[in-house]
C-alpha cells in the first residue's frame, strides 16, 4: 500500500518593510531617513482547507514561522478549525485569524453594522475557547508530573500563555477580508489613519477600535461606557459603517445603458490603450513552447547553517534513523547502502497483486488517482470501487457478573492490536501456561506434552482473528476460552505422518475451532462511522434528512446559527455509504447545503442479524418470506465476499430455456 501526498502550493511575495532602529544604525542612517525600506521575501504555503488534506497542513506548519487560519464568517468555527488550531499549537506556531467573506454579511445576511459586529465577536470568542482549552489540557497533563506546591506558579504560566495565544484585533492577530473583492485590513491600518486625523496617540486608537469602547468627537475622549443611548462601539462607527456605506452604494441599480453618455476624450484614451494591449498580447503569442511544462519546486527550511546555490543535497526518507552519537560530536551523513534502502522503501502490493492507495476520504482518493493518471504515470489506469474495511464480532448475550471471580482466569494471549482487541483465555484446570499474561511462571514440567504446542495454539488463534468466517474481515472484541486440551495418542507411533507436522495440524485445528465457535454465536458486522458536519438553509432541511435516511445516517444535533437561517447539523454517517454523498447532498438541496466535513469517529455494531429468516406468522407478515434484499448487513457481506472471490449463496441460471413453466407453454 502506498500513501500518496497532495502537495501544497507556494506563493512568493516581496515585502518592503521599514528598517528597525538597529538596522538604521548599522547602515549609518539617522531618524530623518524614514523613507528607507528593506525588502523581505515572504513565502506563502497554501494548504487545502478540506478535512481530507489535514496532513498537508501538518507538513506546511513545520516549514513556516507563522500561520494564517482562514474562517468563513458565515459558517463560523467548524471541525477543521479545531484541527488546524491544534496542529499550530502542537508545532508551536502562533496563528493569525483571517475572517473572510465579510461582504456576504452585507449581501446575503443583510446584517446591520451592529449585528455584524456582534457576530464577529462570537466567532473570535469561539476561537479563543479552542485555544484556551488546548492550553489548559496540556498544562493539566504536565501538572500530573509536578508537585502540588507548584500549582499556583503553573496557573500564572497558563494565564501568560493564554494572553500570548489569544485572538484579538487589538493585538493585530485578527484580519478582516473579502477574497472575492480583493481587500483585507487590520485594526492597525485604521488606528494609524484616525490617529493622524484626530491628532491622538495611535496606541489609544488601536486599543479602542475593538471591544465596547466609545468615542466622543468633540472632546476626543475614548471610554468604555456609552456617551448616549444611541452610541455604538468604535469598531462599528469608524470601520463597519463606512464599509457598509460603500457596499450599499454598489448595490444600487445602475441606470440603463441607453441613458449613459461617454466623454469623447475618454473614448479616445481607451482606443489608444487598446492598441498598446494588443502589442503586449502579441508578445505572449510568440513564447517558447519547448520549455518544460512542469516544474517541481521544493520548499524547505534551514534550521542551522547556510544553504547556497549549487550545493549538493541529500534527501533522507521518513524511515531513516541515524545512529546516536555522544554530545559534542560531529558526524557526516552519507548515503550508505543506497540500493538496499531504495528496495526497503518500495511500495507494498496486496496479496492479489493489486496496488492499493490509502486515502483519508473520497476527495483525497479522487485527487490521488488524478495525480497518478495526469501528472506522474501519465497512462490510463483501471481503478476499482473504493474498498472499505469492516470488522466481525458477536452480539453480547445476557450474563451475570461476579465481582469475586471476574479475574479468575488466565489470559493466554492478546490478538494483534491492528486487528482488534481479542482475547485468548486459558481455563484448562490442570494447565498453567508459562506465557500466561498477568501471572507469574509456575514452572511447567517439560514432560507435559501440551506445553510443546502452546505456540501453535496461539498462532491458530491469531490466524482466526485476522480473518473471520463472515467475509474474511478481522475479528473485533471477542474472547475465545480454551476449556481443555486433549492429545490423542496414535495407534502406531512409527507410521508416517500423512497430514504433515503435528504443529501445523494444531494450528489448523485451532483456527477451525475458533471460527466454528465464532459462527455458533449470534454474529454481527462492525462498520466504521464518520462524524458528518454540514450546514443547510431551513427550507432545505427536509431534503437533507431524506438523504441522511437513504444512507443510514443518524442525526445527533441540530443547531440554528445565530442571526441566520442556517442550521448546523451533526450526524453519524457510515463510511461505506459516504461515497457520492456530497454530490447527492448538493444536488438534492439545490446547492443550499455546505460541503460536508467527514471525520472518522468510531466503530459501531450493526444491529441486524445477517442470517435472519422469518419464523412466525407475524414476522412473515412484517418482513415477507425472504428479506435478503432488504437486509443491509447481508448485502454488505455479499459485496465483500464477491470482491475477495469467496463462495457466495448466489443462484446461477444454467439452462434458462429449460426452466419455463407450463403456464408459459400454453
Amino acid at each position: 500500500m502506498a500513501l500518496i501526498l497532495v502537495s501544497s502550493s507556494a506563493i512568493s511575495l516581496m515585502y518592503e518593510g521599514p528598517l528597525t532602529p538597529a538596522e538604521r544604525k548599522a547602515r549609518g542612517l539617522d531618524s530623518s531617513n524614514d523613507e528607507v525600506t528593506v525588502p523581505y521575501l515572504i513565502n506563502l504555503v497554501d494548504s487545502p482547507g478540506h478535512v481530507d488534506f489535514s496532513f498537508d497542513v501538518s507538513t506546511a506548519v513545520r516549514l513556516c514561522d507563522g500561520a494564517l487560519v482562514l474562517i468563513d464568517v458565515i459558517e463560523g468555527v467548524c471541525a477543521q478549525t479545531h484541527a488546524v488550531l491544534r496542529q499550530a499549537w502542537q508545532e508551536g506556531i502562533r496563528p493569525c485569524l483571517v475572517l473572510n467573506k465579510i461582504d456576504r454579511l452585507i449581501y446575503e445576511l443583510q446584517y446591520t453594522p451592529v449585528e455584524a459586529y456582534r457576530h464577529i465577536c462570537r466567532i473570535v470568542e469561539r476561537a479563543n475557547v479552542i485555544i484556551s482549552s488546548m492550553i489548559r489540557a496540556d498544562r493539566l497533563d504536565e501538572e500530573e508530573e509536578l508537585d502540588v506546591s507548584l500549582l499556583e506558579e503553573d496557573d500564572d504560566q497558563t494565564e501568560t500563555l493564554e494572553r500570548q495565544w489569544m485572538f484579538s484585533p487589538a493585538y493585530g492577530n485578527v484580519l478582516f477580508a473579502s477574497a472575492y473583492d480583493g481587500w483585507a485590513f487590520s485594526i492597525g491600518y485604521f488606528a494609524a489613519y484616525y490617529s493622524k486625523k484626530f491628532e491622538t496617540p495611535q496606541a489609544q486608537w488601536r486599543k479602542g477600535l475593538w471591544g465596547d469602547h466609545y468615542f466622543h468627537a468633540k472632546t476626543k475622549v475614548i471610554r468604555s461606557t456609552p456617551w448616549t443611548s444611541s452610541s455604538v462601539p468604535m469598531f462599528v462607527s469608524f470601520i463597519l459603517e463606512p464599509l457598509w456605506s460603500v457596499y450599499k452604494t454598489l448595490m444600487e441599480p445602475l441606470p440603463p445603458q441607453k441613458e449613459l453618455t461617454a466623454d469623447p476624450t475618454i473614448l479616445e484614451k481607451l482606443r489608444q490603450l487598446t492598441k498598446v494591449l494588443n502589442l503586449i498580447c502579441a508578445i505572449f503569442g510568440h513564447s517558447d513552447s519547448n520549455r518544460g511544462a512542469e516544474v517541481y519546486v521544493a520548499v524547505g527550511r534551514v534550521f542551522s547553517g547556510t544553504l547556497k546555490a549549487d550545493d549538493l543535497l541529500y534527501l533522507l526518507g521518513p524511515k531513516y534513523n541515524g545512529e546516536g552519537l555522544p554530545s559534542s560530536h560531529v558526524t557526516a551523513i552519507a548515503p550508505h547502502s543506497l540500493q538496499l534502502y531504495m528496495v526497503m522503501g518500495a511500495d507494498f502490493v496486496a496479496e492479489t497483486g493489486e496496488h492499493v492507495i490509502v486515502a483519508l476520504g473520497e476527495l483525497h482518493l479522487e485527487r490521488c488517482v488524478k495525480d497518478l493518471t495526469e501528472r506522474f504515470a501519465k497512462v490510463p489506469l483501471r481503478v476499482s470501487e473504493p474498498l472499505v474495511g469492516f470488522r466481525e464480532t458477536i452480539a453480547a448475550g445476557d450474563a451475570n457478573y461476579d465481582k469475586q471471580s471476574i479475574f479468575n482466569f488466565k489470559l493466554l494471549q492478546l490478538s494483534d492490536m491492528s486487528v482488534g482487541p481479542n482475547l485468548l483465555v486459558n481455563r484448562v484446570p490442570d494447565y498453567a501456561s508459562a506465557s500466561t499474561i498477568f501471572q507469574a511462571n509456575t514452572g511447567i514440567p517439560d514432560s507435559d506434552p501440551r506445553s510443546k504446542f502452546e505456540s501453535s495454539l496461539i498462532t491458530g488463534f491469531q490466524l482466526a482473528t485476522a480473518s473471520g468466517p463472515l467475509c474474511d474481515e478481522p475479528v473485533w472484541g471477542v474472547a475465545f476460552v480454551v476449556e481443555d486440551v486433549v492429545l490423542t495418542p496414535t495407534e502406531d507411533a512409527s507410521a508416517p505422518a500423512i497430514y504433515g507436522p503435528l504443529s501445523g495440524q494444531v494450528i489448523s485445528t485451532m483456527k477451525s475451532g475458533c471460527r466454528n465457535a465464532f459462527i455458533q454465536q449470534p454474529v454481527r458486522l462492525v462498520e466504521a462511522m464518520y462524524l458528518c458536519t454540514v450546514q443547510c438553509h431551513a427550507e432545505q432541511l427536509g431534503k437533507l434528512y431524506s438523504v441522511f435516511a437513504k444512507r443510514r445516517a443518524k442525526v445527533l444535533s441540530e443547531e440554528l446559527s445565530d442571526g441566520s437561517a442556517l442550521f448546523r447539523i451533526e450526524a453519524h454517517l457510515p463510511v461505506v455509504e459516504s461515497f457520492g454523498f456530497a454530490t447527492e447532498l448538493l444536488k438534492s438541496t439545490s446547492g443550499n447545503a455546505s460541503n460536508p466535513q467527514l471525520i472518522f469517529d468510531h466503530w459501531t455494531i450493526m444491529e441486524d442479524d445477517p442470517f435472519f429468516q422469518p419464523q412466525t406468522d407475524e414476522e412473515r407478515e412484517d418482513f415477507g418470506e425472504r428479506i435478503d434484499e432488504h437486509n443491509a448487513v447481508r448485502r454488505l457481506i455479499e459485496l465483500v465476499r464477491k470482491r475477495k472471490g469467496l463462495a457466495r449463496e448466489e443462484k446461477i441460471v444454467v439452462h434458462a430455456e429449460k426452466q419455463r413453466t407450463l403456464g408459459r407453454n400454453k
